[in-house]
């Protein structure tokens, strides 16, 4: 594909767009490797929040910048829920279903017992990926296959039946060639402008902390705030990059919108203060809204 299919729309906040790890997928159907079928129900959570709506899953994979990162081993995070409708209570666990791709490392999680008609929800962090140093293609997509067992006996050994499926992962390096920058803010020369405010005045602000690369960056303490952003039909897909400093007083579950409508929510709640590089692949060949919001918990 030529150079030109492709957009990058920056922000300092970049359009071409990458962000916190987010990811949003739909129920999982079970797929079940011993004893018979329809043993328990795995359901991903990324990005759906059961308790808001509207929500759309267009987007189920995970999509990240790597530019300005501070760590060099990156951390996933995947909420998941786990609802035991057998007629036994058991003992699960997740781990790596298949060697993982170059780079990865992933290590067992025992999520514990879960009575019948008993519903759990946890978080699988132990994933890291060491940060690719740059991507001249632009893009990398790797994916990694993780499994769920259940075992009838507390020292995880006596396997009743498993469920394995994929997890994809966008990483996006705002500096390659192939982009074209469509849009560019950094707060400085080319000043954050049109962005609206929700819930009252002060809700944010252009943060004069300094985030990595770009002079100055947006700062948001609650309520709302977004923007409108073209899109262009020539181009095959397009990003938005938002750094963005989250003033959190307490536990805070950050949402991305497009046109009012969720598209992701965090994994895991906040309970600090901290920087965000967001990205998010935008609607082509339409005029969309984007919005951070967020609610306390």
């Amino acid at each position: 594909m030529g150079f030109k299919t492709f957009a990058a729309i920056y922000l300092a906040i970049v359009v071409i767009v990458s962000a916190f790890v987010i990811a949003v997928t739909p129920r999982l159907g079970t797929r079940n490797d011993s004893a018979s079928s329809n043993h328990f129900s795995v359901r991903w959570l990324g990005f759906i929040p059961d308790y808001y709506g509207p929500y759309k899953d267009d987007y189920p994979d995970y999509y990240i910048c790597i530019n300005d990162l501070k760590d060099s081993v990156l951390t996933m995070h995947i909420a998941m829920k786990i609802e035991n409708f057998e007629n036994s209570s058991y003992w699960f666990l997740i781990e790596s279903y298949t060697t993982p791709p170059d780079g990865w490392t992933l290590t067992p999680y025992q999520i514990g017992y879960i009575n019948i008609d008993e519903t759990k929800t946890f978080t699988y962090s132990n994933i890291n990926r060491i940060k690719p140093s740059s991507i001249p293609e632009r893009r990398l997509t790797e994916s990694i296959q993780l499994v769920i067992k259940a075992y009838r006996d507390s020292s995880y050994t006596d396997l009743y039946s498993q469920d394995n499926f994929p997890v994809t992962f966008h990483f996006i390096d705002r500096t390659s060639s192939t982009w074209t920058i469509l849009s560019y803010e950094n707060g400085e020369d080319a000043p954050f402008q049109n962005w609206e405010t929700f819930g009252g005045s002060g809700w944010y602000q252009v943060s004069y902390e300094k985030y990595r690369s770009w002079p100055n960056s947006l700062k948001h303490s609650g309520g709302l705030m977004g923007k409108w952003f073209d899109t262009t039909g020539s181009f095959s897909e397009a990003y938005l990059i938002c750094p963005v400093y989250l003033d959190v007083i307490n536990y805070f579950i950050p949402r991305i919108q497009l046109n009012y409508t969720d598209y992701f929510v965090v994994d895991t709640a906040l309970n600090k203060a901290a920087w965000f590089l967001l990205t998010i692949p935008l609607p082509l060949d339409s005029v969309t809204h984007f919005r951070i919001n967020g609610d306390e918990v």
